[in-house]
């Protein structure tokens, strides 16, 4: 399949903070109306400065159609898992993400930063940058896959 992708570069200087969950609308207009229904995201690229005294051990979001399953937070993903939850100043994070399945073209996207003492605590860092991929298949390539595997029970 050919697989066409979106990269959102996400900021904590262009976020909205409500509570400890940051969030970004995404303008329609960003995204060509040739994208596929089905969508995966992940979490390539994050860089942050923690906040005092808080580590980052995960980065938890509203994308994501439920099928994930985890013991830590209620009515959010985990989107990637750092792996230097004890940092000192900041970590880097490359490519080692999850893929979530997700709706297309989402028009806000949220973030929140936990810390591994307690699941459901947020952090907020002094400083991040998140580079979200987003990977659409081909809406031809997709229709003809599912229909040449589907086979219709009577």
């Amino acid at each position: 399949m050919t697989e066409v992708e979106d990269y959102l570069v996400l900021s904590k200087n262009s976020a909205t903070l409500t509570g400890s969950t940051y969030s970004w609308q995404i303008p329609s207009a960003y995204y060509s109306d040739q994208r596929s229904t089905v969508c995966k995201v992940q979490l390539i690229q994050l860089h942050h400065t923690k906040g005092a005294h808080h580590h980052v051990a995960y980065v938890s979001t509203n994308l994501g159609v439920q099928n994930q399953f985890n013991s830590q937070i209620d009515g959010r993903n985990v989107l990637a898992v750092l792996s230097n939850p004890n940092n000192t100043l900041s970590s880097l994070q490359s490519g080692g993400g999850m893929t979530l399945l997700t709706d297309a073209r989402p028009s806000e996207v949220k973030l929140t930063f936990n810390n591994n003492a307690s699941p459901n605590v947020a952090v907020t860092p002094d400083t991040f940058l998140a580079v979200l991929k987003f990977t659409y298949y081909n809406p031809k390539d997709t229709t003809k896959e599912f229909l040449a595997t589907y086979t219709p029970t009577i």
